[in-house]
């Protein structure tokens, strides 16, 4: 199974522990202008995967994935009736999430 998949599921089956075990210990996410360690971005997984209207399992492409990184992109209309694409570049290590930056445009 691809590391989207495993993603994609766990979020789907609101699989907190499998977040866990596809985040290599060393992990750091940048999103914009702010930094977050593995401890960090798992407590905001946790927090999202209890909102149970968020449907990004089903918005959310794999663009491309490979043996070293995963490209993922997902949009949604936000409050003004825009909508907001977001870009997910990871880097692997060990096959697990290393290194990931998101950018909503």
């Amino acid at each position: 199974m691809t590391l989207f998949e495993k993603t994609t599921n766990a979020f789907k089956n609101k699989e907190f522990v499998t977040f866990e075990d596809i985040h290599h210990e060393d992990f750091m996410f940048v999103r914009e202008f702010s930094m977050s360690s593995r401890e960090e971005h798992l407590a905001n997984i946790k927090e999202w995967l209890a909102d149970d209207t968020d449907t990004w399992h089903l918005r959310v492409q794999c663009i491309h994935e490979d043996d070293h990184v995963l490209v993922m992109r997902s949009s949604k209309v936000d409050g003004d009736g825009s909508e907001v694409i977001s870009n997910n570049v990871s880097i692997k290590k060990d096959g697990l999430y290393w290194r990931t930056i998101v950018n909503d445009e």
